[in-house]
């Protein structure tokens, strides 16, 4: 139920982003043969836990969403289950959550809270999700925050005033080691005083031990794989719904010379090579 054709086409079309289906870019993804091939998942029969406040979600950067190709997200804070909404077919969506909602003895439509950092564009590409949203089955209550946002959506008390929250995020450098633990590991997020960057409060011990273990392979391409296949779980678990990858576009003089993006700084222009041509 996630239009994300209707998202990027709100924040300029496909010269400002680009769908994309994870948090990690295609710089890092591209380490691999097959980055958007189906894997196992690292954590098979997952234990869930969740924090006393435990509701709310997703990733961030103070200066990511100005970067080039940063990624942006939301994410279900409140139950795993509602990955299955990111499906693409937007009938297929409003069957399961009408099935869902059967189940679990809840009345459609489901109501959801979901904070944004607002801008006169951010407006647009939230009203444009959420309309497809509204169309799946959701009771969308759009909550948009002027000042402070990152800040406000990380406090405790905030887990308990919204469901899913928009959120950003760029590597570091070109590893899914600057951008999962630093999200969704809860050993480094969560605590009382909040979420950390945790928004969602997702907490799996099978997944932050995973992520330890893939710190240690010294193998370059089997180090990839096991961050890959962490994202996999995530994604699988609605940790987090993927929705764009951001892009920046450069223009330079006649007289600027190696004007060259560093795909490993995700795709900013490299200070090392650019100059003045004499």
């Amino acid at each position: 139920s996630t239009d994300r054709d209707a998202y990027v086409a709100a924040l300029g079309g496909a010269t400002a982003a680009e769908p994309t289906g994870s948090i990690l870019s295609q710089a890092v993804r591209s380490a691999l043969p097959n980055p958007d091939e189906p894997v196992a998942t690292a954590s098979p029969e997952p234990e869930a836990e969740e924090s006393d406040t435990g509701k709310s979600d997703t990733e961030e950067s103070g200066t990511a969403s100005d970067a080039a190709t940063t990624d942006d997200a939301a994410t279900a804070a409140t139950d795993p289950t509602g990955s299955s909404t990111a499906v693409s077919d937007r009938d297929r969506a409003k069957e399961l959550l009408t099935a869902g909602a059967k189940e679990a003895k809840v009345t459609l439509p489901v109501p959801v809270r979901v904070a944004y950092r607002s801008s006169p564009t951010m407006d647009a590409a939230m009203e444009a999700l959420a309309a497809g949203w509204t169309q799946a089955g959701f009771e969308v209550e759009l909550q948009p925050v002027i000042e402070g946002y990152f800040t406000e959506i990380s406090e405790a008390e905030r887990a308990d005033e919204t469901d899913v929250f928009w959120s950003n995020w760029a590597a570091d450098w070109n590893s899914a080691s600057t951008v999962l633990p630093p999200l969704f590991d809860s050993r480094l997020n969560i605590s009382k005083a909040g979420s950390g960057r945790n928004y969602g409060y997702f907490v799996d011990k099978n997944v932050d031990a995973a992520m330890t273990a893939a710190m240690a392979i010294a193998d370059n391409r089997d180090r990839d794989q096991a961050w890959f296949d962490i994202d996999t779980t995530l994604r699988s678990r609605g940790a987090y719904v993927p929705l764009a990858e951001r892009k920046s576009m450069y223009v330079s003089g006649s007289a600027v010379g190696n004007l060259i993006t560093h795909p490993a700084l995700g795709g900013t222009v490299d200070l090392a090579l650019i100059g003045v041509e004499q």
